[in-house]
């Protein structure tokens, strides 16, 4: 099925509903990252909450960002959204990008090798919990809706367990613009296998014909994060739980000899238990392929009981040998805050393979922070050192909070609220640029309660700072 854009996103940036009646903080002190600012979020003058963004920057310099409508536009829609800078980007009104889709579940952004944006789009789960997953693409002028197009992979069934971690790393294009993603259909009531498979597209990706389907696994695998080596062969960090009796949550890393994972040389190999997790504590993690193709993960286990690794810290592994070999990976908590991670990261390498990780400290910290190592960085824990992002306190600089009397103007509409505030930092996305600076996308949350107001979360809107030097 093909698809076409038709509708151009006008981005305009403004304060969410932030007026006279708005109880603006102080700017915010401290630390060296940048205050950053909020993404374009508004249409048609009516502003449109979103959530989980992702970032990536191309070797001219532009910044890409995408990220999913969460709620619906004055259209009635809720698409995903992706949009351009090219010069200024230290200002929201530099962007300008399109609407893709509708009934939008997830987005994902990868580049190909000359910086051309490909979107995974998973629109649903519907009335019937199908979701279906679309592949877009763009190769210039990507502002202009008509320069985009698409076409529909698969449908497959919604899962009925989802997890609590939003991020989604199962998309990845590599330098010659082959493209892989993985998918889960709980295969309930359906002749259709259920489990994992992978989507792989060599050429021609906009062309449904040109995607071939691989069944991994009867298991739904959890928060997988897909990386591609020079080949295009996918290797995949997955948590998947062990057959009955004991069901241990375990953090696998597949190696496929093949495009399609369909090589006899295809295996999981299983690196460590994390914590049995809380209700709200799953465990987090991204995988990233060095230029010798070795694997470096980023980990946050979880906040429950049991673990390989004591929950609640966060690490970097690495392999650089037999990595089916436990006997060669390396794990090293990084020395920084406890809980670090929890709420969501992200790891990036620079061009010399030194890594860096954006995560969040949650309560009572309530910030986004970055943790940058140059060498010694899976044995040195003094070798890291971190740099504080403001994001709560800079989404309160930029917006102030929620009037207190309530906003039945807003879009969403504010009920009368004794108590509102920010909360941000969630689920970070980074990329680095040819100077190795860091350009980090994340989540603030509206938070209210009290009187009128049922306690939860507002709204959701997306977000971008730097850091020069990490």
């Amino acid at each position: 099925m093909q698809l076409k854009l038709s509708t151009l996103l006008p981005f305009i940036a403004a304060a969410a509903c932030a007026g006279p009646q708005a109880e603006p903080a102080q700017p915010p002190s401290g630390g060296s990252g940048s205050a950053g600012f909020t993404l374009p979020n508004r249409v048609a003058g009516h502003l449109v909450t979103n959530r989980v963004p992702a970032v990536a920057v191309d070797a001219a310099g532009a910044i890409h960002v995408a990220y999913a409508a969460n709620g619906v536009d004055p259209n009635g829609k809720r698409p995903a959204y992706y949009a351009v800078c090219t010069a200024a980007c230290d200002r929201p009104e530099s962007f300008h990008g399109v609407a893709i889709g509708d009934d939008l579940g997830d987005v994902q952004l990868a580049l190909d090798g000359s910086g051309h944006p490909r979107l995974l789009v998973a629109a649903g789960p519907d009335a019937d919990n199908i979701v279906d997953y679309q592949f877009w693409a763009c190769d210039g002028s990507c502002a202009d809706p008509s320069r985009w197009s698409g076409t529909r992979v698969l449908q497959a069934q919604g899962t009925f367990f989802p997890s609590h971690v939003d991020s989604q790393r199962g998309f990845a294009v590599d330098a010659h613009g082959r493209a892989r993603f993985l998918y889960t259909n709980n295969g309930f009531g359906s002749n259709d296998p259920g489990g994992t498979g992978i989507a792989a597209c060599d050429a021609n990706c906009t062309q449904a014909a040109s995607w071939k389907l691989a069944h991994l696994s009867d298991a739904e695998w959890k928060n997988p994060s897909l990386a591609l080596d020079d080949a295009g062969r996918p290797r995949v960090l997955f948590v998947a739980k062990r057959p009955e009796p004991d069901y241990e949550p375990i953090l696998n890393l597949l190696v496929c000899d093949t495009g399609d994972c369909s090589g006899a040389g295809t295996a999981a190999i299983p690196l460590l238990m994390t914590t049995t997790a809380g209700a709200l504590s799953d465990p987090d993690f991204a995988l990233r392929l060095d230029a010798a193709g070795h694997p470096r993960i980023a980990l946050f286990p979880g906040a429950g009981d049991g673990g390989t690794l004591p929950p609640g810290r966060l690490y970097y592994l690495g392999c650089d040998g037999n990595c089916g070999d436990l006997a060669s990976w390396k794990a090293l908590d990084i020395g920084v805050e406890d809980s670090a991670g929890e709420g969501g990261l992200d790891l990036a390498l620079d061009a010399a393979g030194r890594p860096r990780i954006a995560y969040r400290v949650p309560a009572p910290t309530d910030e986004l922070s970055l943790a940058s190592c140059d060498r010694d960085c899976m044995t040195v824990p003094a070798r890291w050192h971190r740099t504080p992002l403001p994001s709560t306190r800079a989404v309160e600089a930029e917006l102030g909070l929620p009037p207190r009397q309530g906003c039945p103007d807003c879009s969403p509409p504010i009920p009368p609220c004794p108590a509102g505030f920010w909360d941000a930092g969630y689920w970070p996305s980074i990329a680095l640029d040819a100077q190795g600076g860091a350009h980090v996308a994340y989540e603030a949350q509206l938070q209210t309660g009290g009187g009128q107001c049922t306690a939860g979360t507002l709204g959701r809107i997306s977000r971008l700072t730097a850091v020069e030097h990490p």
